[in-house]
Formats: C-alpha cells, structure tokens, sequence
C-alpha cells in the first residue's frame, strides 16, 4: 500500500505516480476525471541557472500531498524521470530516488494544506525537451493525476547551474511557499454546520419525549426556534457547497433532503394547537421528521469524514471515522431509552405519584438523568467529529 499524505514518500509509484490509496473493500482508489483544480507553470532563469516549476490551486482549493517529476517530451507516458530537482524549502519538500537517480522526484513533506509549492529543476547538462508531469492529492478518496506541461524550447536553456551550496540557491525563495496549516475548505466548514444540526434536531426529540415533564411551556416554541435555527445551518452549508467550481454532488443532494424535511417540519412545529390530540400527532410527526433528519446528517458526516479525513493511513483505522461509528451507536441507544424505557418509566412515575418517598425520587432522575448524560455525550460526540473534520 502506498500513501500520499504525511511525510511518507512513494518511491513505488516511480513510473505511475498514483498513491494507490485503499478505499472501501481494501480497493484502490481511482483518481478523479474531472478538470484538476491545480495546474503547474514554470519560469526559466538565465542560462546558468535551473528552472523554477510551481504547482498551485487555481482557486480555493488546496492539496495535501503531490509528486513531481520531469520527463522526456515523446515519451512521458512510459518513459522515466530526468533531470534533478533542488528543494526550496525542506519543511514542505523532500527529494526522491526515482529509477536510480536521487533527486529526480519530489514529494511533500507533511500533510499539511498547501496551495503552492516552489522547487527548481536542472537537466544537469543534458540537451532535453521536457515535460513536467504531476500527481495532486486533496484527501485519501480525492486526488488528480497527470497533470502534465510542455516546457518549451528555447536557447541555452536547461544547463546545468554553477556549483553552489544549496542554501545558495533558496535564498530569494524560501518566502514563496504558501502553506495553509488550519485553513478549512467548503465543503469541511458545511458538514462542520450540519453537525451542529445533528445536535440541535437531538435535543428538539429530547424535549418532545419529555412530554412536556420539564419544558411543558416552552417546549413549542423551542422546537419553532430551533428548526428556524436549523434552516439557517442547513442553507449556509447549501451555500459552502456551491459556491466555486467543483462540489460534491451527494453531499449536495444529502443536505438539500435534510432542509426539505426540516422545512416539513417547522411548519408542522408552527400549526397551531387546540386539543391534546393534534398535539400528539404533531408531536408524532415532529419527531419522525427530526429522526430523519439525524439520519441523513449523519450519513452527510459520514461522506465528510471519508472524503476530507486523513488522520490514518486508511479509512478503516480513521480517528474521525472511529468516533462517528461510536457516534452512530451512542444515538441508536438514545432512539432505544426513547422507544422502550422512558414511557415505561412514565408510566411509574404516574403510578407513583400518589406516594412520596424514594420511588418518586427515583422515577423522576430516571427521567432527567437519562436525557441529560445523552445531550453530554451528544456534545462531546459533536465535539470530536468537529475537531477531526478541522485538523485533518
């Protein structure tokens, strides 16, 4: 298994420069067929001096890992890399050995977000027409290959520079290389949104399922004001994921479904109420619509953590992806409690509201208790996931 990401190089990928990632099934990953969103572009020095090649974004959207080589022109397909490489800055560069040949490949450093990169390259006396082929990744599940530019010909060009200390030659460079260590992308910052969504749409169940035993006056209005708060969440996170060229078409569609349903649900939220009965059917449809809700957002945070996550060096051994399955779980014990305990434990607590003492006592932090150790590990749940999306 060869990685991209970290400051593990790929030394395996030489002649196909593809970081076969493993994705679900233990399958290599494919890399993507749509208009890379990063290009190369170079700029030639004086006749002794190498080339500069730069890999950036054309926009927003940042890489994590690459490899760069330079090969024949005729022959980049099959052929092998040539020339050799001089790194700008160690801290985001590290050269290769390719084919026998040291320096004649260069990958990152660190996984850091990047969205340019600086290295020179020289022929090393060599007469050449080349072309500077390169591998962009953006996540595990997400990456661009050959991702290709012509070097023109020109006189004198590619000669081999005057021997000089490397430091020599990075001094009017080490200022260019742009890195973004903490900075999030769209589509990280909407799903960071609709986990706020998934606790808010919990806590909505958790006040309906009450009955009403803790917030009977304000219970109505604190569903209206969430599901409103909700549907702001849900159309930001709509807007992150169009904005820009390229965006993710099922976590598109997920969040669109989510702000439908919640949408049916505010204005059931909103109807007004005359009898007891119209109350608990439209506590009924409120809670199936927040039920469905969590679903889907969790299967939005389920797209996110495996697209952008690159905590482990695969999906299955994943930090985020860990805590959002015990995530997953955590939920269907509170979806449990709701359906099976808590009317059983209601019912007792009616039953012994007749007689004081340590019953009643009992029932009662059965019923708060309960509920109040779920929305603490609702939000420390939130918390991790959040975190894992924002840093790796």
């Amino acid at each position: 298994m060869v990685l991209g990401f970290a400051s593990r190089p790929f030394p395996q990928s030489c002649g196909s420069m593809l970081p076969e990632h493993v994705g679900f099934g233990e399958e290599p990953v494919s890399p993507q067929t749509t208009e890379p969103p990063f290009e190369i572009q170079y700029e030639r020095g004086n006749d002794d001096e190498p080339i500069t090649v730069i890999l950036k974004s054309k926009q927003s959207t940042q890489f994590k890992g690459f490899m760069l080589e330079a090969r024949e022109r005729g022959k980049v397909d099959e052929g092998v890399p040539v020339g050799q490489f001089i790194i700008l800055n160690p801290a985001n560069t590290k050269l290769m050995t390719c084919n026998q040949l040291e320096g004649s490949s260069v990958t990152q450093a660190n996984n850091q977000k990047k969205t340019l990169i600086k290295v020179n390259w020289t022929a090393q006396g060599a007469d050449l027409d080349i072309a500077f082929r390169a591998t962009f990744v953006q996540t595990l599940e997400t990456f661009w290959d050959r991702v290709d530019v012509n070097v023109t010909s020109a006189s004198n060009e590619l000669s081999t520079p005057k021997p000089s200390p490397a430091i020599s030659t990075t001094e009017s460079h080490t200022g260019t290389i742009t890195t973004v260590p903490h900075s999030l992308t769209r589509e990280a910052r909407s799903i960071i949104l609709m986990c706020t969504n998934c606790f808010v749409e919990i806590l909505i169940m958790m006040v309906i399922l009450l009955d009403g035993y803790i917030c009977l006056a304000i219970d109505k209005w604190f569903n209206i004001s969430s599901s409103v708060f909700c549907a702001g969440v849900e159309i930001a996170a709509l807007v992150l994921i169009f904005v820009g060229e390229f965006y993710d078409v099922t976590l598109a569609a997920l969040v669109c479904v989510v702000t439908v349903i919640n949408l049916i649900e505010l204005i059931i939220a909103s109807l007004p109420l005359i009898w007891d009965l119209q109350k608990w059917k439209c506590d009924i449809a409120v809670t199936v619509c927040s039920l469905l809700q969590v679903f889907f957002t969790i299967a939005i945070m389920y797209v996110g953590v495996l697209k952008l996550d690159s905590c482990g060096p695969t999906w299955l051994v994943s930090w985020p992806l860990i805590v959002l399955i015990t995530y997953t779980l955590w939920i269907n014990l509170f979806i449990a409690w709701a359906i099976i305990f808590r009317k059983t434990i209601l019912r007792k607590l009616e039953k012994w509201e007749q007689n004081e003492g340590w019953n009643i006592w009992a029932a009662r932090m059965s019923v708060i208790g309960v509920p109040v150790i779920i929305v603490v590990g609702n939000i420390s749940f939130t918390v991790a996931i959040i975190v894992g999306i924002a840093k790796c």
